[in-house]
């Protein structure tokens, strides 16, 4: 004699199973992007030092990005990305006229930047030749 598959105690049975593996999936799957996206996010520290008398801004990729004021160091984080990235330092114009020279500049590749460990960008007078 065998099991008959249509018999309500075992339809029922297979429901529950059915109903249970539903969200123990969802939660793995959750779990593995979770893990994914940790792993596929990864950041590298950028300091840059205004050893200035003024206050400074940062761009990256001619976006201006950070304000650090005078004697201030500033640390954040760039995430992965392609191609190269320019970060350029320059004074904060809040006058009708001033300098807007370059007081540094590098440019990195992902790669270059991750063996690094991040990069350092330090202004101030000793870079600027004054006394």
């Amino acid at each position: 004699m065998g099991i008959a598959l249509n018999h309500p105690t075992i339809t029922a049975f297979l429901r529950t199973v059915e109903a249970r593996r539903a969200p123990a999936l969802a939660v793995l799957a959750l779990a593995v992007a979770a893990v994914g996206l940790v792993a596929c996010d990864e950041a590298e520290l950028v300091v840059v030092q205004n050893n200035t008398a003024q206050t400074v801004v940062v761009y990256e990729d001619d976006v201006a990005t950070e304000l650090i004021n005078p004697g201030l160091t500033q640390e954040f984080g760039t995430h992965q990305f392609r191609g190269t990235l320019t970060f350029t330092v320059r004074y904060l114009c809040d006058a009708d006229v001033c300098d807007q020279g370059v007081l540094a500049e590098r440019t990195f590749t992902w790669e270059e930047m991750h063996q690094a460990g991040g990069i350092t960008l330090a202004v101030g007078s000793a870079a600027l030749g004054e006394p």
